[in-house]
Order: C-alpha cells, then sequence, then structure tokens
C-alpha cells in the first residue's frame, strides 16, 4: 500500500501547480488500484521563497508520490531530497490513483533508474531519454506514456 498527496482545487482532477496549491488530498492506494481518502491537508503557507518547497516536503513527509498539474524544478528537487516522488500530471484523480497503484513497482522502477531505462516489457516511452535534458523530465515522460493508458 502506497499514500500519495494530490494537488487539486475541485477534489476531482489533478489540476493545481506544486507550489501554488493551499491543499493536499491524501489517498491510501493498494497495487490492486483500490483508493480511499485519508485526509485534506492544509498548505498554511505563503508559498514563496525556496524554504516554502522544503516546507511542503516536510508536511508530505509520510507520503511516497505526489501528483501536481506543475512541479518546478526546484520543487521536484526539495520532493527528491525527501525521497518523495513528485509526477506533473493533469487528469482525473481517479484515473490516476488506480494508475499509480496498479503501475506502482514500475513507477519506482522509473524513478529508481531514470538515467537507464523503465525495464518494462515493450516500453514504448523510453526512447525519449534522448530527447529530455533532465532526469525529471525523463522521469516524467515515461512515467505519463505508461500511467495514463
Amino acid at each position: 500500500m502506497s499514500r500519495i498527496a494530490v494537488a487539486s482545487t475541485d477534489e476531482i482532477n489533478i489540476d493545481e501547480h506544486f507550489g501554488r496549491t493551499r491543499k493536499f488530498l491524501v489517498f491510501e492506494v493498494t497495487a490492486g488500484g483500490e483508493f480511499s481518502l485519508v485526509e485534506i491537508r492544509n498548505v498554511a503557507l505563503k508559498n514563496t521563497g525556496d524554504d516554502m518547497h522544503s516546507m511542503v516536503c516536510d508536511l508530505l513527509s509520510d507520503v511516497d508520490i505526489v501528483l501536481a498539474s506543475r512541479i518546478g524544478p526546484k520543487a521536484f528537487q526539495a520532493l527528491k531530497n525527501k525521497g518523495l516522488i513528485g509526477i506533473a500530471l493533469e487528469g482525473p484523480i481517479t484515473k490516476a490513483l488506480v494508475a499509480c497503484g496498479k503501475k506502482s513497482r514500475l513507477i519506482n522502477n522509473i524513478y529508481a533508474n531514470s538515467s537507464n531505462n523503465c525495464g518494462a516489457r515493450n516500453c514504448s516511452g523510453c526512447r525519449f531519454a534522448e530527447l529530455a535534458k533532465t532526469e525529471e523530465q525523463y522521469a516524467d515522460t515515461v512515467v505519463k506514456n505508461h500511467l495514463m493508458k
């Protein structure tokens, strides 16, 4: 079972930027894709400065994955430094949670080996590795290719 935090304005879609969100929905998700809302965490910070990323990461320290419509490079690095996986993704929360649950091993492999390949058989997303300028762009490209199909 993993815990996933989602940045959302309407509690239906992943539609909020990591650095602008006022709340995170925290879900527990099984490997079978079943999920339940555990809590809503309010971000009681003025979202400014580099310390903000670290403070928000501390707020989410017990989750495994953070989903937001956008995650900037400083926020991505702050998440990575705390051992969290950040995925920039837009779409229905339910679809993303089911996919994250069912593909949790793949996601972990991608982020653990993002400079290589995801290891998935017949993966068509890894060819984008050559085009990605940064490690997070590569990992996001591969995850999005596998996740929301």
